[in-house]
Formats: structure tokens, C-alpha cells, sequence
């Protein structure tokens, strides 16, 4: 029995404030990153004044400046990294900015925002800033990955029997197959799919009847973690850029191991999957196999693989090694000296 498995695959929201008015429709995956880019920018200015000397509001309109750019990178980066083919349909998919996104393409454009602020802002001192805004990233990575996991928007490849965090079919007919929660927005799936036709019940996001890995559901625990941990250093001053090197560390061999475990688009026709080895040493060591997601007949949840890996863990790499280099040339620093900033 899977830890989860006893849990019934649920929804949360849309919400609707107003009956009738589907313009007002709040979505818990937008509800989650909004709480998480507000902690970010609070934890952002408390830090900032209480131990780096530097004016809040200062700090919030700078991480402001970040948000905005890696949001419009994290679409664009999206689009042309895994969805290449939309481009050629319809180019003005890149600016459709409220569409789909990636967290390494917000990466990327936050880094991209912090060189042009760089830029701009030549006296200041620029390491301190950036090992601040690593160490308030966290924060809202936490929250946007609890918003992956309340819609299940990551829900990869089958998992093996005996793993315990997966979410399983209970037996058609064995009870209730929907439960509506309507003054809380939520709805409850016991049964996910008519066993005689494989048709989704009202739910068409629902698992098949089969386990299958929760990969928004792991990066939010591991974020969890993360997150912990960078309270628990910041308990004392700390050596200037150690967030720099730290939640790279932390964070690259995670998601270079669960994108093993992503769903993958349908093969050609009449065609299998040609796994390079090196793909399927890692399936075999997490007892996973290449295979789409299909549903409805079509393919949900798909990543694109060049070579028999995703954009993300190739950036992994990156990440991890620039994680390796930071670590050791910060090496031989003392401490920094907490200061507060004072107000006029």
C-alpha cells in the first residue's frame, strides 16, 4: 500500500468570488505563486534591513525589476526549449507572457535582470546582492512548486509498486466517485476511470488507475528542505556568496534525477524510443522506463529530450559545476558583519 495511496487524487479550485463571473476565476496555482513572490519580497526586505544595512523598499523594487524579467524569460525560454514546433505556427506565441512557463527560464532572466541592474548600478556591492537574492529565491521556488503540486501539472512516468509517494487507483465502484467541496473549491476523486471504456470520470487531468511519480509534488518537498536549511545558516553572518554556492548544490542534483522520472512526448509513428544509454543507466536505477503520459489520446505532461535529456537537467549540470567552482573560491572568507540599516 503506497503511503498516498490511500489519499484520493484531488483538486483544488478554480475559484469563482462571484457566480457567473468566469473573468474572476482564481486558480490555486496562480494563489500559490502570488503568496510565494510576496514572502519572497517580505524576507527580501527584513533580511536586507536587519542584517545587510540596506533599505527595504530599495530591496523590494529591485526584486520587483527581477520578477518582471525572469516572468518574460520564463515563457520565452519555455516556448523555445520545449515547445519549438509552437513557434513556427504562430511566432507571437513568445509574447504571450501569461502562458506557459519554466522555472530555469525564470532562472535565467532573473540572472539576466541582475546583470542589467548591475550594470546600472556600478558602486554597490554586487556579490553581497546577489547571495541576498539566492537566498530569498527559495522562498518563492517553495511556494510555485506547492502550485504544481495542488494541480498536479508534473505528473511523470509510472512508479514501481513499492513506491511510497505515488497516488493509486482505488478500485472502481468502491465508492463515491466525486466529491464536491464547492464552498472551498475543492473536488475529491475516489474513482479516476470507468475500468470498461478507460474514460476519465469528470476529470480529465485524474491518474489512469496507475501510480505514477508526483514530480511537482517531490520539488516542493525538496524545496521544503532547502528552504529550511537556508533559515537555519542564516541564523548567523555566514561567508559573503555561500547562498550562491549553497542552493545550486542543493537544488541542480535533484532535478537533474527527477527529470528521469518526466513523462515523455509520443514517439513517432511506428516508431519506439531510441534511450541513449546513459538515459537508461538512470531509468533502470529508478526502476522507470521511457513512456508518454497519454490521455484522452494525447500526450500530457510531456518534456522534450535532446540527446535523452531535458533543457532543465542539462542546466542542471551547469549549475551544479558553477555551484562546485563558487564553493571553493569562496573557500578561505571569513564571516560577513551583520548591520542594520538605519532610517533618517
Amino acid at each position: 500500500m503506497q503511503t498516498l495511496g490511500a489519499l484520493p487524487f484531488f483538486k483544488l479550485g478554480p475559484w469563482t468570488p462571484i457566480p457567473g463571473a468566469d473573468w474572476l476565476e482564481f486558480h490555486s496555482f496562480g494563489m500559490f505563486v502570488a503568496i510565494g513572490l510576496l514572502v519572497c519580497l517580505a524576507m527580501a526586505a527584513r533580511r536586507g534591513e536587519r542584517k545587510l544595512g540596506l533599505n527595504g523598499e530599495r530591496v523590494q523594487n529591485y526584486g520587483l525589476w527581477l520578477i518582471f524579467i525572469g516572468w518574460v524569460f520564463a515563457h520565452i525560454l519555455n516556448v523555445l526549449f520545449y515547445e519549438p514546433g509552437s513557434i513556427l505556427e504562430n511566432p507571437l506565441v513568445l509574447l504571450k507572457v501569461w502562458g506557459s512557463i519554466s522555472s530555469y527560464g525564470g532562472l535565467i532572466g532573473g540572472i539576466i535582470g541582475y546583470w542589467i541592474w548591475k550594470r546600472y548600478n556600478p558602486d554597490e556591492d554586487h556579490e553581497m546582492w546577489l547571495d541576498h537574492s539566492v537566498w530569498t529565491l527559495t522562498f518563492a521556488w517553495f511556494f510555485g512548486r506547492l502550485g504544481c503540486a495542488s494541480v498536479h501539472d508534473h505528473l511523470g512516468v509510472r512508479a514501481p509498486s513499492w513506491w511510497p509517494l505515488g497516488y493509486e487507483n482505488i478500485p472502481y465502484g468502491s465508492g463515491e466517485t466525486h466529491i464536491p467541496w464547492e464552498m472551498l473549491g475543492i473536488e475529491i476523486y475516489f474513482d479516476k476511470v470507468d475500468p470498461e471504456t478507460g474514460a476519465f470520470i469528470s476529470h480529465s487531468f485524474s491518474p489512469e488507475g496507475l501510480v505514477r511519480h508526483d514530480l511537482g509534488l517531490y520539488e516542493a518537498m525538496w524545496w521544503g528542505l532547502i528552504v529550511l536549511t537556508v533559515l537555519w545558516l542564516n541564523r548567523k553572518p555566514r561567508r559573503k556568496g555561500l547562498y550562491i554556492a549553497i542552493v545550486p548544490l542543493m537544488y541542480a542534483p535533484c532535478r537533474f534525477l527527477l527529470d528521469f522520472l518526466r513523462a515523455w512526448p509520443i514517439p513517432e509513428s511506428g516508431q519506439t524510443y531510441d534511450v541513449p544509454a546513459h538515459t537508461q543507466f538512470f531509468l533502470d536505477l529508478m526502476g522507470a522506463q521511457a513512456e508518454p503520459f497519454i490521455a484522452n489520446n494525447q500526450a500530457l505532461f510531456a518534456d522534450t529530450r535532446y540527446w535523452g535529456l531535458t533543457p532543465a537537467q542539462y542546466l542542471s549540470v551547469v549549475l551544479f559545476v558553477f555551484g562546485l567552482y563558487y564553493l571553493w573560491r569562496i573557500r578561505d572568507r571569513e564571516p560577513m558583519e551583520w548591520k542594520q540599516y538605519k532610517r533618517d
